[in-house]
């Protein structure tokens, strides 16, 4: 754990936030670096609050408060990685700082970066590399520094996806309050802080997640529309471009069994497929190129339901084939009541059709557990690389921790108004809120240097015919797809259906 800046205090009590709730507040008192953040929140949640206590409020306030929640999200990630100072010569960080360093490095040679110095991932083919970012602001390295560039790619991809977390209050006609609860889970859990605490950016693309969920929103209520085949497929790509492989095959999974049930989705999911595989080609003809199907070794996921359970509560999970950020899914006590609420089927009509997205759910849920993904799935191509599938286990606790505001959100619009009943809500949000910043302050990394990394990292050399000939062919593919279709979105989207069905009224969303 030498990765990690564990303050003695924290990394003893971290274990038992929530069993005495007083260690809280211990904790908040002993640890100046969290009264910021801790403030933030509270002050969020109280603002939330007061917005939904407001029987007609003005047109401006909703984009205003959605604006402030944005801010406050990304102070908080700021705040994580301490203003961009990462440790670069710490576990993956430095393998980070070679992929940023070799397009700083391509860009200021007028240049592509097509090798590197050294193997990474089996590989000296940068460009075929899908751990490796590739999105179009990456030239702004050849003016920015790697820390500088690195903060504003967190910002600029959290960005998207926060984007996603407002269409799904609107989608969801969710209160603020409710919506505010989500959005901190999304932000603060266990697995998206550890993950990128210990140097896997990659798990950046993790932000673009909920497009994914409103697409599998919408899908269940039964619209199949160009509008979210091209939105799901726009987000698959996007996790693609990042670099986000590991993130793409989780969300591909959870929208694969989203549309199992009933059969006629299929077609739709078919249309997602191959619209993502156009629009990312850049990415995928270079690497099917390289390592062709795949291959891997399979290691684990979780040992048991138990152990996923006390993972979720913050207990000690322990396995030595697996390193502590492998199994770390915390959402505290609060949180895991949460995704409890989400896991109760809905018996309203208005919401019933949200019971369809259970299915996904349960099925990745059984797929993080023990062998059953390497038995299973991790035969199939593509998928081999997934070999800890601990990993799974973050969109059940999303979309569980989504439903089980949805399910908070009916209560609220009844409660809201009370002061007897708002007080202790707020104190328990806030207390909800505190225990996801005092378990980053744990994960937190170090502020690190450059100074032992390397200076060059590329291989200068004749580019292979093969390996050049993939990468610009998937470039074109990509760029053709791109225009055709914006263009297709732009002039069909509320007019046809890609299933076949006739017109569909997509533009009501």
């Amino acid at each position: 754990m030498n990765l990690l800046a564990l303050d003695s205090v924290l990394a003893e009590a971290a274990l038992a936030v929530m069993r005495e709730p007083w260690v809280n507040v211990r904790l908040l008192i002993q640890t100046p670096a969290v009264w910021g953040p801790a403030a933030g929140a509270g002050a969020l949640l109280l603002w939330a609050w007061r917005q939904d206590r407001r029987d007609e409020p003005p047109v401006r306030w909703p984009q205003v408060t959605e604006a402030l929640a944005g801010a406050v999200c990304l102070a908080l990630l700021a705040w994580l990685f301490r203003g961009g100072q990462f440790p670069w010569t710490e576990g993956d960080w430095r393998e980070e700082w070679i992929f940023f360093t070799a397009w700083a490095q391509a860009l200021h040679a007028g240049n592509l970066p097509y090798y590197l110095g050294t193997a990474m991932q089996g590989t000296e083919r940068y460009l075929a590399n899908l751990q490796t970012p590739m999105m179009p602001y990456v030239v702004a390295l050849a003016w920015m520094s790697v820390n500088a560039f690195v903060l504003l790619h967190m910002a600029f991809v959290y960005g998207a996806g926060f984007l996603g977390v407002v269409a799904l209050r609107r989608e969801l006609s969710l209160g603020f309050f409710p919506w505010t609860l989500f959005l901190l889970l999304f932000t603060l859990n266990g697995h998206i802080v550890s993950h990128l605490s210990v140097g896997h950016l990659p798990w950046i693309a993790y932000f673009l997640v909920p497009w994914v969920l409103v697409s599998a929103v919408r899908t269940s209520r039964g619209d199949r529309s160009w509008r979210t085949v091209t939105m799901c497929a726009a987000a698959f790509a996007g996790m693609i471009l990042v670099g986000g492989w590991h993130v793409f095959v989780w969300s591909l999974l959870f929208m694969t069994f989203a549309c199992l049930l009933p059969l006629v989705r299929i077609r739709l999911l078919i249309w997602i497929g191959v619209i993502t595989a156009l629009l990312a080609a850049v990415r995928l003809v270079p690497a099917v190129a390289t390592f062709g199907t795949g291959a891997n070794t399979f290691i684990s996921g979780y040992p048991s339901l138990a152990s996923l359970l006390a993972s979720l509560a913050g207990e000690p999970v322990r396995d030595a084939r697996l390193d502590p950020w492998e199994l770390e899914a915390y959402v505290g006590y609060a949180g895991l009541f949460l995704l409890c609420l989400g896991a109760i089927p809905f018996r309203h009509a208005g919401r019933r059709y949200l019971n369809g997205l259970l299915v996904p759910t349960c099925v990745l849920v059984v797929l993080s557990l023990g062998n059953v993904y390497g038995d299973t799935l991790f035969r199939l191509p593509g998928l081999v690389s997934e070999r800890v599938t601990t990993r799974l286990i973050i969109l059940p606790i999303l979309w569980l921790g989504l439903a089980g505001v949805v399910r908070l959100d009916s209560w609220w619009r009844d409660a809201r108004m009370s002061w007897p009943v708002a007080v202790p809500v707020l104190l328990g949000a806030w207390f909800f809120a505190l225990q996801l910043i005092l378990r980053a302050q744990v994960w937190r990394p170090h502020a690190g240097t450059t100074e032992a990394l390397p200076l060059e990292v590329l291989k200068a050399g004749p580019v292979e015919p093969l390996y050049l000939w993939a990468f610009w062919c998937g470039a074109a593919v990509s760029m053709v797809s791109t225009i055709v279709v914006a263009w297709l979105v732009a002039t069909r989207a509320s007019t046809y259906s890609p299933s076949g069905t006739g017109p569909t009224r997509a533009s009501r969303y």
